[in-house]
């Protein structure tokens, strides 16, 4: 940052029930090495000890308390606008940091100056050595892959110059450029907000980088195991309407005209597929899940189509321009997501 001082850093944490994460790992966001920073946790209503702690134990900590569950997006927004920052940080409550992750991640980020955002290095907190995200790549058909997903970490995603979309798990971006682009958007309630930020980033013509030397260690889906308790080994009703529903309007959304025309075939077959796959497995509520996402966005087309009005009159960099060189043409992400899904049934069959 040509040895400027540091800008002010605003660490936003939107925790829902979540007293168990920060009683164990809020001490290493308090202890990060950086000069100037403040933290802020948005609780999404909690009923359990989160609020008490955070107000009676961790008086540096501010807390924004709302009185009714607004879902990632729309906390984390509320987060960002009370925040004294010139740069933001989005990160998970269930994430162990070290102390170098954040002098680190700002360095990155001032190191280009057509970055918007950078992504942090999220290992796995109870396999520390395997990567759990490393960024995303979404490609024509909305199907999103994590980055280094389960691989050993041995450095060898640490070169990359660029990457399709961050995760916002752990994610450090410019407070004005966040607002420029209308921050995150609130429909989604949970799921994709990041994927959807991510394509508004670029179509701004701003990118987002890799930052490896901002090492965080994830627990992973803490909060969706306490949205819905089900077993966490199989897909959930919560997760399957939140997901169906947020893959098919970021996808029309997002989409060029030309892409909505000649991809729409594949991504009704998408769908199909994976409510066909739970019936056939017995799993009636998540199937019925799954349909209820299809008719959100059934019933919301308005409000997608002015949404993507909106997008056009923002947009300065054409979809084809951004295609970056680490993201497949589409067709690698759906034989893998095909593969995948052949494996489930032969599991379930035998399973019979």
């Amino acid at each position: 940052m040509n040895d400027r001082p540091l800008p002010r850093v605003s660490i936003i944490i939107v925790n829902y029930n979540g007293y168990r994460w920060l009683e164990k790992f809020m001490d290493d966001f308090i202890c990060t090495l950086y000069p100037d920073f403040e933290i802020i946790v948005v609780d999404n209503a909690s009923t359990d000890q989160s609020v008490r702690y955070l107000k009676e134990e961790l008086r540096d900590v501010r807390v924004v308390e709302l009185s009714e569950n607004k879902g990632y997006g729309e906390a984390a927004n509320l987060g960002a606008r009370s925040a004294t920052g010139a740069i933001l940080t989005f990160i998970n409550n269930d994430i162990e940091v070290k102390s170098d992750w954040l002098v680190n991640a700002v360095s990155k980020l001032g190191s280009d100056s057509g970055a918007a955002v950078v992504q942090c290095k999220i290992l796995k907190y109870n396999n520390r050595e395997r990567i759990d995200c490393l960024g995303l790549s979404v490609d024509r058909y909305n199907l999103v892959h994590m980055i280094g997903r389960h691989e050993i970490d041995q450095g060898q995603y640490d070169n990359m110059q660029e990457i399709g979309a961050c995760s916002g798990g752990a994610m450090v971006i410019w407070k004005r450029i966040f607002h420029d682009i209308g921050d995150f958007d609130p429909t989604y309630f949970m799921y994709y907000e990041d994927v959807d930020l991510s394509w508004r980033i670029r179509m701004k013509g701003f990118r987002i980088l890799p930052a490896p030397g901002s090492v965080v260690y994830h627990v992973g889906s803490a909060t969706a195991r306490i949205l819905d308790s089900s077993d966490e080994t199989s897909l959930t009703p919560f997760f399957a309407f939140h997901t169906t529903k947020n893959y098919i309007y970021c996808w029309l959304k997002n989409s060029s005209t030309r892409v909505l025309c000649f991809n729409w075939p594949v991504i009704v077959l998408i769908v199909l597929a994976k409510i066909s796959f739970e019936l056939v497995n017995g799993k009636t509520s998540v199937a019925f899940s799954q349909i209820r996402g299809i008719v959100w966005n059934l019933k919301n087309i308005g409000l997608i189509i002015k949404h993507r009005q909106e997008i056009k009159k923002m947009k300065k960099v054409g979809l084809k321009d951004i295609q970056l060189k680490n993201e497949t043409n589409g067709h690698s992400h759906l034989r893998t997501w095909i593969r995948y899904g052949m494996r489930k049934v032969k599991h379930g069959s035998s399973s019979k």
